[in-house]
Formats: structure tokens, C-alpha cells, sequence
């Protein structure tokens, strides 16, 4: 029964090629959208979630209340990560990041790059992977340095780059000992270097008020964020004394919130928006649904051409249930090849995706498994939902009324005229508002983008969010006034 089913339903796309091709490619185009804006929605949820202690994981900030004025710093105080591993049970691991941009020079050639200075214990935190060299002692002890292939083929072309030798702007020699793997693309920060941090000179990382990196901390499976931060004054007070309790308030920020929703200063990397996400998210379905709803249309426009068919294989005893699974199961197979078509036309556009979203997307993140049986689900809701009325309506008429041209008209006194379906004149005008609110939208954003990139064209570059990053906040001595340095 169910090749007689396919082969009847392979006949009649062939039979009706025109409708099948507006439908299949109309329905694809739609299906195609969807899948690249659920692969920037899937990026952008699941920022930092790569990580294997992801829920465990927790960078410390500082709240500075001075003169009525509350600052919210991500940074923190060097001393501090050592002191919360010390006095925290629950802190399994500690690691405190710093950030330097300069010149970076190897042999004659110099480079401006970031460099991020870790402590050892960083490949233990985060599950940042080496393709060369043994994470646990590649940043242990001063002049080590590790980086991704790119830096590597950067600086020392084709040669082997381990144990080779880079020098920063103060004259500082950093030996090569290990190579990244390629960061990737969801982390809330991309370190392409990384040096020891004990390579910094070390009278300037031992004052409590020099907020100058970033702290992060893992803290055991037992272990309760807030009973942790509910310690904090406390310990506060037992490492710095009464005055500073009263000025500083340290929170623990889950790792996996730090993209969305922190806006303390400075962040370690760019941070996004998710009302973006919301947006991207309804885009999606709104143009899933149109395209659904064109889809219905033809089929429901194509059916009722079929009504005589339909009448014929009735007298000749096909059941009612038989026609149902009849014109769902071509609908079906119609979504299956138009999913097939928006694989093939997401694969093409994956470059240009990538140039808009700033996301260089592989073929592996197109054919993950969980988008493949999300995709093949949606397209079989689809071709149920729009084989549905045309399936259960057809399957539904009267083969009398049908073989005798009665089906399609309605008696007004002596004369016949046309019916019309209110539903599918429903569907045009939804599909028609929806279209025409998207074009105006697009439209208005458009201008909204343009008048902002002339306005930045006339701000002074220093006056540009990012241009210069905060000064730190430190006390001149332990218990007195803030100074800005």
C-alpha cells in the first residue's frame, strides 16, 4: 500500500511539474532562512556551554560604591584569587587573566597584537584545547607563551613554532610551548595568545586596590553560588578591614551569563544582546509561516483540480481514509524534497552568513544531527498541516456532486455563481500583512543603521564607546579614599 502511495504521489509532481516547483522552491527558500537564523540563534545561546564545567565556573566582580556613585567593575584585585582558594573550600580552581595590547616583534617584523596573561592553572578552568604542547605545565613559570595556528603561521611562516622565541615592547622574551586549537566561535573571549601570568613584573599584581584583570573561579559540585557570595563581606572584612566592606561588594557571575547579561566594565570580549536573539527567533517563524502559508495556498488551489479525480477513485470504492492518506502523504513528500533544496541552499550561503554575522560556520555545524531531526520534523509538520485541509475537505465530497460539475457552485435564486473560500482569501491576506509589516520594518532599520554609521563619522574617535579602556580604581593605602590611575 505505501509504494502504491508513493508511486501515485511521484506521478501526480510529475504530472503537475510547474506547481511542484513554485512549491517545493518557495517552501525551501523559507526553510532555508530558517536554518541559518537557527544556527545564529543556537551560537548565540550557547555561548561558553563548549566548556565541561560550564555551570561551575563563575568570574568575581566588584561593586566600588564611593561618594553616593556605585561602579560596576568585571575586573578585580590580583591577590584575590589566591585569597578565595585559601579561605573557600568549595573554590576547587582559581585563574586570573590580564590583557596587554602592544607591539610584539620576532625577529625582524614586528606585529600589534593582544596578548592575554594566565595563570597555569588556565587550561584546568577552561576547556580551551592544545594541539601542541602539555596543557598542564605550558604556562607554568615566567617567558611562556602559547597560540593558535594562525598567530603561529604569522610569525614563523611554515618553521616549527615551538620553542621558538617572541619578543613584546618592553624587551620581554616569550619561548612558544604549546599551539591553540582554533577558539571557538561561542566563547565570550577569544585569546589567540596566551603568556604566563607570572611573566608580569610582580609589584605591580600584588595590591588589593590595583583592579587591573579578570578572576575566575570553579567552584565544586556541591558547593552553592549564593551561600558562597553570602561569605563575602565577611571575608572582605577579615582581608581588608572595615572600610573597604563598606566600599566593595564582590558577586559571582555565572560564566554562561557573562555574554548576554553582564554590562560591567571592561569586559574581557564584545557582548551581545538578546533581544537581538528574540528578534532573529520571530523573523524565523514569521518567515517559516509564510512560506507555510503559500504552500497551503497552492496545494488548496491545486486540489481542488483534483476534485474529479477524487470522485472517480471513490466510485471505484477507495475509501475516505485512503484519499486522507493519500494527500498527506504528497504533501509530506513535497516538505521532504523542499528540505532537501534548503539544505543545498544554506550549504551555498554559509559564506555570506558568515560575512554578516561575523560566525564562520563548517558543514559539520549545517548537518549536526539535532538541527537535521529539527528540520525533518518541521517539514513533516508542515506537510501535514498543509495537506490537512485539502486531504480532509476532498476526501470529504460527494462523488455525485463532484462527476456532475455541481461541487464548485452555489444556487442564488435561479442563477449559479462561483464559491469562495473564505479561508484561503484568510490566508492571502495574512500573508500580505505579514510581508508588507516585514518590508516596512526592514526599511526603517535600514535608515536607522545609515543615519547612525554618519553620525559616528562625525564623533572624534576618542569619544567612541571602546576607545580606551577604563581607568583602574585603586586605594593609595589599605582603609583611605579611592585614587584613579
Amino acid at each position: 500500500m505505501l509504494k502504491n502511495y508513493v508511486t501515485v504521489a511521484l506521478r501526480t509532481l510529475k504530472r503537475n511539474a510547474g506547481y511542484s516547483s513554485i512549491n517545493i522552491i518557495g517552501l525551501a527558500a523559507g526553510l532555508a532562512c530558517c536554518i541559518l537564523i537557527y544556527l545564529f540563534v543556537n551560537l548565540e545561546l550557547s555561548y561558553d556551554h563548549f566548556h565541561s564545567k560550564h555551570d561551575r565556573i563563575y568570574r568575581v566582580a566588584i561593586d566600588i560604591t564611593q561618594s553616593g556613585q556605585t561602579r560596576a567593575l568585571a575586573w578585580s584585585s590580583p591577590p584575590l584569587a589566591e585569597a578565595l582558594v585559601t579561605d573557600f573550600p568549595s573554590v576547587e580552581q582559581a585563574v586570573r587573566i590580564h590583557q596587554q595590547s602592544g607591539t610584539v616583534r620576532q625577529g625582524d617584523r614586528q606585529f600589534v597584537e593582544n596578548i592575554y596573561f594566565a595563570d597555569s592553572t588556565f587550561f584546568r578552568v577552561f576547556d580551551f584545547a592544545l594541539q601542541r604542547g602539555d596543557p598542564q605545565t605550558a604556562l607554568l613559570g615566567p617567558g611562556r607563551v602559547v597560540m593558535t595556528k594562525e598567530q603561529a603561521n604569522r610569525f614563523f611562516g611554515s618553521e616549527d613554532p615551538l620553542h621558538k622565541t617572541i619578543t613584546t615592547a618592553d624587551g620581554t622574551v616569550l619561548e612558544v610551548t604549546g599551539i591553540l586549537s582554533e577558539i571557538p566561535v561561542n566563547s565570550h573571549f577569544h585569546p589567540e595568545i596566551v603568556a604566563s601570568f607570572s611573566t608580569l613584573p610582580g609589584e605591580r599584581f600584588q595590591q588589593w586596590g590595583g583592579m587591573n584583570l579578570w578572576t575566575y573561579i570553579v567552584l565544586d559540585k556541591q558547593a552553592d553560588a549564593e551561600a558562597v557570595e553570602a561569605r563575602f563581606p565577611d571575608f572582605i572584612k577579615n582581608e581588608l578591614g572595615e572600610t573597604w566592606a563598606g566600599l566593595m561588594t564582590l558577586h559571582l557571575q555565572p560564566l554562561t551569563s557573562i555574554y548576554f547579561e553582564s554590562d560591567r566594565l571592561p569586559e574581557i570580549g564584545p557582548t551581545g544582546n538578546r533581544n537581538t536573539v528574540y528578534i532573529f527567533s520571530a523573523i524565523g517563524l514569521i518567515v517559516l509561516l509564510i512560506a507555510c502559508i503559500n504552500f497551503v495556498n497552492l496545494a488548496t488551489a491545486q486540489s481542488i483540480r483534483r476534485s474529479r479525480e477524487v470522485g472517480i477513485r471513490k466510485v471505484l470504492g477507495v475509501h475516505r481514509g485512503q484519499l486522507i492518506r493519500q494527500f498527506l502523504g504528497e504533501s509530506v513528500l513535497l516538505t521532504l524534497l523542499a528540505m532537501v533544496m534548503a539544505l543545498a541552499v544554506a550549504q551555498l550561503l554559509l559564506p555570506a552568513f558568515g560575512n554578516i554575522t561575523g560566525y564562520e560556520l563548517s558543514n559539520d555545524e549545517l548537518f549536526r544531527v539535532d538541527l537535521l531531526f529539527s528540520l525533518l520534523g518541521a517539514a513533516i509538520f508542515a506537510g501535514v498541516v498543509s495537506g490537512s485541509y485539502p486531504a480532509f475537505v476532498l476526501s470529504h465530497f460527494n462523488p455525485s456532486e463532484v462527476l456532475s460539475g455541481k461541487l464548485n457552485w452555489r444556487r442564488t435564486g435561479q442563477n449559479r455563481k462561483p464559491s469562495k473560500s473564505l479561508f484561503r482569501r484568510g490566508l492571502v491576506f495574512v500573508q500580505f500583512v505579514i510581508t508588507t509589516v516585514l518590508l516596512i520594518g526592514t526599511a526603517v532599520v535600514g535608515e536607522q543603521l545609515d543615519v547612525l554609521a554618519r553620525v559616528l563619522q562625525l564623533v572624534p574617535p576618542a569619544l567612541l564607546p571602546g576607545a580606551e579602556l577604563p581607568r583602574a580604581v585603586r586605594p593609595a593605602a589599605v582603609g583611605s579614599e579611592f585614587q584613579e590611575v
